[in-house]
């Protein structure tokens, strides 16, 4: 089957000595390439080219218009919008809306729609929706609501005024202009003969200039399509084709193919998935310039270029890699969020300082490029964990980073002028090995540096936060181009970019719904109602035009492979494309379409996580470990770790890992029982002398709470941390458990005898015990928050800010099994206080805790049913106990995690069969 290009290619031959005064309108700058190609292949000859163009520079050819500078359009944009109205949005505001407003201007052009009419229309629909009429006197806030939508037909005529007058306009506006000129006058009048070719979808202003061109008997318009396309009046991909076939053009259709199509259509786990299927069809292909690979999903372009193999050696990839996607502009972008964070707290009334988060970004991305050492950023963390430092004024960061860094990259100014000229000196500074990232930063300065000019002109930028969403504006407006030979090798391209070339095999990834066709845009202020009714293009229209690129695969090509994401997630994606089921169904087929259409499924392979079964034997190192924490003391809560999980154990006592000192971003869980515990210890500090404590002790202790509360957080700089979001709920918590406690106290003191004795007391026991033949020592330590006298009666009260049931807190069985049982590990810990106080005291006492949660005016005190026993000998039997798990720890022959209790192991979480 001949390719479209090269039966234009041949058409253009047969014109002979004309060729030079004829110009050919292609969808695309690849289609351009590729018809040279054609021309040169088949001509046997020399001969001179026809001017070729694409529809866009044939538009500028003859307006003499420049394509507005993406730098200045937004921004005059909102010039232009502070001029009509005294009372304006903020450019902050306005900019969210600007790319919205700027391509609703570009379609109102394309179609040539008169917009102080549209806009007066859209204008009067939201206030109909709003019921805005039948009010006699509207709100402010429902006045600019209106008077937004009023604003922007004016608006529109300023803006385009306002770029005429430099000699620029946006794409949509230069067609237009096109368009009319060509119906009221004979535009380049040096060209005789105009082929558009390979297009589909034509706009109102498109479709009038190949009108007026014809009328002049200067057009001839070549299709590419096939029969079952124009012909199945169902199928959405034909329906542009059905409406130019009636028109009055001189136009040629292409026949589509004749062979047999054969498709293999595979489904996929994931995006990964289908990229690792096209780099293994690419390995066992002898050659690859004849092949493309097609993303309906242009964010897949990264993960498979990681599959290409070796055999692969050019590759073109026209699908451009946005700046956001590169570390260069993390970089960027952590600077300017802490600058902006640091402006707005300035902004409230407190100091300029930068926040933690986006200063250690910043450091550990400038730290790779060369910026600074990476001994700054050790020490930056230092600080961090260890001394709390949450926020860094100026003076701060000079002491960490030096007065160099510091004024050369900004980080002590919120001066927009100063944080662009810092901008372009780190893109300077970056020395990197990648030379991705060197080509990146060499171009995001270039942009920078004109974006300073023009942000210069514009006296409403005038924060950080301005600057940075105008800098947003031009980054995003430009995309990275990859190096590469347009005529060899493997193709890379968007479904776009396909319109009118053909390639002996093509391979689509990411053949998703959402993706083909893309989901619905509303990137837009134009309501479907408006639309319909000034026939613009809606979502039908836009499904058409991607099923048109879709079906036009299918008679552009000699093998066709589809794959598509199978696997559902919580978003509703993994729906294949309707395009696929359509062709599964027969529709194509039904209109002449030939398919041999195969199948394979990719399915999630289970494999097993490797190192699932550690285990770590006892050695003389680990003995040694073993004695020294027996001799420094053991805890309850390091036994309890032994009896629930040995290799958790190993990891913590052993090998000494801690669970690392991260600065707590929010109070959290274990922050708020310890402040509690502190000011519950200030509080009753005061009744230390053994006087009883009384309802009015405990008034006065209530009065101060909040005071102490919020001494207490200052003592731990949690003070800044707790004025907003989750911090503040915590606040608010602690400030509750603390209010609600004193109110139980005052209702449980009432007809009793109250003394405290203790607070957080520390209880240390010292024995030797036979461990590995030998006596050693071993020492048994506490801390029990408080100890008091009820009614001559000692008791040891432990605070727990959680839920505690009184089943919790029951032991039926005098037994290991019972006792060590980690579902009792609270019971477990009161009657080791119990024991701990006995043997230091040589004092019987009752332990219970008090709950901070709930209005329940009882401690829960710990209950032993061991039948016809005194404390004296539970205790007894229960120091024999503890003695043999303490033999049990000293002589484990290994340390292997417990995979029934074990499921909240800090570093050895149970690894169970995974699906990949």
């Amino acid at each position: 089957m001949k390719a479209f290009l090269e039966q234009l290619a041949d058409r253009l031959l047969d014109i002979g000595e004309e060729l030079p005064h004829t110009a050919v309108i292609l969808p695309s700058r690849r289609a351009i390439t590729f018809l040279k190609k054609a021309l040169a292949e088949q001509s046997d000859r020399p001969i001179f080219l026809p001017r070729i163009f694409t529809l866009d520079d044939l538009a500028r050819s003859i307006t003499g218009l420049r394509p507005a500078d993406p730098m200045r359009i937004g921004l005059e944009l909102y010039r232009c919008y502070s001029e009509i109205d005294d009372v304006v949005e903020e450019f902050d505001v306005f900019d969210a809306w600007s790319t919205a407003i700027l391509k609703d201007f570009n379609t109102l052009d394309t179609y040539l729609i008169e917009a102080e009419q549209l806009y007066t229309d859209l204008g009067h629909l939201k206030a109909i929706n709003d019921w805005s009429f039948l009010a006699e006197e509207l709100g402010a806030e429902q006045d600019e609501f209106n008077r937004f939508w009023m604003r922007l037909g004016p608006l529109y005529n300023r803006f385009n005024a306002s770029l005429r007058e430099r000699g620029e306009a946006y794409s949509g506006a230069i067609m237009r202009e096109a368009a009319i000129r060509s119906s009221t006058s004979q535009v380049l009048p040096y060209i005789s003969r105009f082929l558009f070719a390979g297009f589909n979808a034509l706009s109102k202003a498109e479709e009038l200039l190949i009108d007026s061109l014809q009328s002049q008997d200067r057009c001839e318009v070549y299709w590419d399509d096939a029969p079952f396309i124009r012909e199945n009046s169902l199928d959405p991909a034909g329906l542009f084709m059905r409406k130019w076939k009636h028109k009055d053009w001189k136009q040629t259709f292409n026949d589509g193919r004749s062979e047999t199509l054969p498709i293999h259509i595979s489904s996929h786990p994931h995006a990964i998935s289908q990229c690792m299927m096209a780099g293994g069809l690419l390995q066992n292909m002898e050659k690859h310039e004849e092949v493309a690979i097609v993303l309906a999903d242009e964010s897949m372009l990264g993960a498979l270029v990681e599959q290409f193999p070796h055999s692969v050696e050019h590759v073109n990839i026209t699908i451009g890699m946005s700046f956001r996607d590169t570390s260069v502009y993390g970089m960027v972008k952590s600077y300017m969020t802490g600058i902006i964070q640091a402006d707005r707290s300035e902004d409230k009334g407190l100091d300029w300082q930068i926040h933690h988060a986006p200063l250690k970004e910043w450091m550990e991305i400038a730290a790779r490029f060369g910026l600074i050492g990476y001994d700054l950023l050790r020490k930056l963390e230092f600080q961090v964990k260890k001394n709390r430092n949450i926020f860094f004024p100026e003076s701060d960061l000079r002491a960490l980073l030096g007065d160099g860094p510091v004024d050369r990259y900004g980080l002590a100014t919120g001066v927009p002028s100063s944080m662009i000229r810092a901008l372009i000196h780190q893109l300077e500074d970056i020395n990197s090995r990648d030379r991705l990232s060197e080509g990146v930063a060499t171009r995001m300065k270039e942009i920078i540096e004109q974006s300073e000019e023009v942000i210069a002109t514009y006296s409403f930028i005038r924060t950080g936060e301005q600057v940075w969403r105008s800098l947003q504006s031009a980054l995003a407006r430009e995309r990275l181009s990859f190096i590469g030979e347009p005529l060899r090798g493997l193709q890379v391209m968007g479904l776009l970019e396909t319109r009118a070339l053909y390639f002996d095999q093509v391979i689509l990834l990411g053949a998703n719904e959402g993706k083909l066709p893309k989901g619905r845009s509303y990137d837009t202020f134009l309501p479907h109602d408006i639309r319909a009714h000034y026939k613009l293009p809606t979502q039908y229209e836009e499904d058409a035009i991607f099923a048109y690129y879709f079906s036009r695969l299918l008679f552009s090509t000699d093998r066709l492979h589809i794959a598509y994401t199978s696997e559902r997630d919580e978003f509703g994606g993994g729906e294949k494309s309707r395009y696929i089921s359509q062709l599964e169904a027969g529709l194509p087929q039904r209109w002449g379409l030939q398919t041999d259409i195969t199948h394979e499924d990719y399915p999630v392979r289970p494999i097993r996580v490797p190192g699932v079964e550690v285990e770590v034997p006892m050695s003389p190192i680990i003995q040694n470990a073993i004695d020294v924490f027996l001799e420094r003391g053991v805890s309850f809560s390091r036994l309890s770790e032994f009896t629930r999980c040995p290799l958790d154990f190993y990891y913590k006592v052993v090998l000494g890992m801690g669970e690392e000192d991260e600065v707590e971003e929010e109070i959290g869980s274990s922050e708020l029982g310890s402040v509690v515990h502190e000011v519950l210890e200030d509080a009753f500090a005061t009744h230390m002398n053994g006087a009883v404590i009384t309802t009015q002790a405990l008034e006065d202790m209530h009065a101060g709470i909040d005071e102490r509360l919020e001494a207490v957080m200052e003592k731990y700089a949690l003070q800044q941390l707790s004025e907003s979001g989750e911090s503040a709920l915590v606040k608010a918590m602690a400030r509750e458990m603390l209010h609600n406690f004193f109110l139980r106290e005052k209702k449980r003191i009432r007809g009793k005898n109250i003394h405290i004795l203790g607070l957080e007391e520390r209880l240390e026991y010292e024995t030797r015990i036979v461990l590995g033949g030998q006596e050693r020592s071993v020492r048994f330590k506490a801390f029990i928050d408080r100890v008091e006298q009820v009614d001559g009666q000692v008791v040891l009260i432990d605070y727990k800010s959680g839920k505690v049931n009184a089943s919790d807190l029951v032991i039926k069985k005098m037994d290991e099994e019972s006792l060590f049982d980690p579902k009792k590990s609270k019971a477990l810990q009161l009657l080791y206080y119990q024991w701990l106080y006995y043997r230091v005291k040589e004092q019987e006492a009752q332990a219970a805790i008090i709950s901070m949660l709930g209005m329940d005016t009882e401690v829960k005190p710990l209950v032993m049913q061991a039948d016809g026993l005194e404390q004296a000998e539970i205790l007894e039997e229960f120091e024999q106990m503890l003695y043999g798990l303490i033999e049990r720890l000293y002589n484990t022959p290994v340390f292997r995690h417990e995979t029934e209790h074990g499921k909240y192991c800090q570093y050895c979480v149970e690894l169970e069969e995974s699906e990949w």
